[in-house]
Formats: structure tokens, C-alpha cells, sequence
């Protein structure tokens, strides 16, 4: 059974603030896709609390069989109630099966959250790299560049060496 730490929580609730704060300075098709991670990652969340809201009692009563045949299994060690626990107290089980059922709802919440970080980041990390101007001067650069003459320099580079070697096939 895993334990809550706030810290982790407050880092990840850091990083996802943190990340759609650098999001909304996004534009054109990069802002689309940022918006649509979100959107999607949005719709999983409350998808999944809708189910756990629905299927709550269903789960707590999965949970709680599983904890009573864990307690049911042979055990051949014959202690006195006063000497140890009682394996079958019905209150603890179900305090159990809840907190089971509700720490199980927090790691798929969790695994949504890190993968919308992950894909975020990935997102803003690749449109920062796009907005480079070493990246959007380059096409520029290399149509300024290009040395090629006459009909040649009017086609693009493949369709050019394409013709070159035609033209080297035909010399031989």
C-alpha cells in the first residue's frame, strides 16, 4: 500500500501550473495542440471521477471480498482474540476497502497528470525549438543559397539531382 506525500503532489501540481502557464504563450498550431492535449487529458479526469462517483459502492464491495479472503486463507497460527487481532472486524475491513478503493482512484489521477506533464513538455519543447531563429531562418538561408543554375536552380533539390543524374547517365 503506497503512501500520499504531499510534496510529490505540490511538484506535480507545480509543473502542470507551470506548464500551461508557458502553454498560453503559444500560437497559431502549436496553441491547437497544446489546447488539445489539455482538452483531452480534462475529459479523462472527469471521466474518471464520474466513474469512481458511480461505481464507488461496487468497488468498495470488490475490495472488501478481496480483504475478506486474504483473511480467510489458512492460517495456522492459533492466536487468542485478547493476544492479537481480529482478522475478520468487520469496521476495519471496510475502512480498509475504502481507503484501498480511494488510494487506487488517486494513482490513476496521478498517472493522468504525469502523462499530460510529459506530453506537454514534450509539446513545448519542440515548438521552442521550432521558434528558434536558427530553425526559421534556415529555408530562407538555403533558398538564398542555392547555387544551382539556369533551369536547375528553378526545380526543387530532389527533382534537381534526379535530372543530374539522368543527365550523367546519358554522358556515359
Amino acid at each position: 500500500m503506497s503512501e500520499f506525500r504531499i510534496s510529490t503532489e505540490l511538484d506535480r501540481t507545480f509543473a502542470l501550473a507551470s506548464l500551461r502557464a508557458e502553454g498560453a504563450r503559444l500560437s497559431g498550431k502549436d496553441w491547437e495542440r497544446f489546447q488539445s492535449v489539455r482538452n483531452r487529458y480534462a475529459e479523462a479526469r472527469e471521466e474518471e471521477v464520474r466513474s469512481f462517483n458511480e461505481h464507488y459502492r461496487d468497488r468498495v464491495d470488490l475490495a472488501l471480498r478481496k480483504l475478506i479472503d486474504e483473511a480467510g486463507s489458512p492460517n495456522r497460527k492459533l492466536v487468542h482474540r485478547w493476544f492479537g487481532h481480529d482478522r475478520f472486524d468487520a469496521e476495519r475491513l471496510e475502512k480498509r476497502a475504502e481507503r484501498l478503493v480511494r488510494e487506487e482512484h488517486y494513482k490513476v489521477m496521478a498517472k493522468f497528470e504525469a502523462a499530460e506533464i510529459a506530453e506537454m513538455s514534450m509539446l513545448l519543447n519542440q515548438a521552442n525549438e521550432d521558434r528558434t531563429p536558427a530553425k526559421a531562418m534556415k529555408p530562407d538561408f538555403e533558398k538564398a543559397a542555392d547555387r544551382r543554375s539556369g533551369h536547375d536552380r528553378r526545380q526543387p533539390s530532389d527533382t534537381a539531382s534526379q535530372a543530374w543524374a539522368q543527365v550523367r547517365a546519358r554522358k556515359r
